[in-house]
């Protein structure tokens, strides 16, 4: 009886890490970039979440309140913060820049 509590015990200790793992994706912005809002932006066609990578390779405003995991901009990437709504954008690690980060050019102000 033991040997099987453990032998389960390690089945769902795998699975709880297989899922822990691939929860994180890495989500990639197309060369021609776009708002971070619409699907068309990404690669895998869906918006990054706070549990993400999120590679950018284009031009890609921030619209709209969102947060990533970690952020890798390129050297063909640029991000902003989009003129809408005055967005509030958050990196919960690191953050390597390569491309371009610059606050909008309209005066709205980016927090790093």
């Amino acid at each position: 009886m033991k040997h099987k509590i453990y032998k389960l015990l390690i089945v769902l200790l795998l699975i709880a890490t297989r899922t822990l793992v691939f929860s994180q994706q890495i989500i990639t912005s197309t060369s021609l970039g776009g708002n971070w809002s619409a699907t068309t932006t990404w690669l895998s066609g869906v918006v990054p979440t706070a549990s993400d990578t999120v590679v950018i390779d284009g031009d890609v405003p921030i619209d709209g309140n969102f947060t990533c995991a970690k952020l890798i901009i390129n050297s063909t990437g640029i991000v902003y913060n989009a003129w809408v709504n005055n967005p509030t954008f958050s990196v919960t690690g690191t953050v390597i820049n390569n491309g371009i980060l610059q606050t909008n050019p309209s005066g709205y102000n980016l927090y790093v």
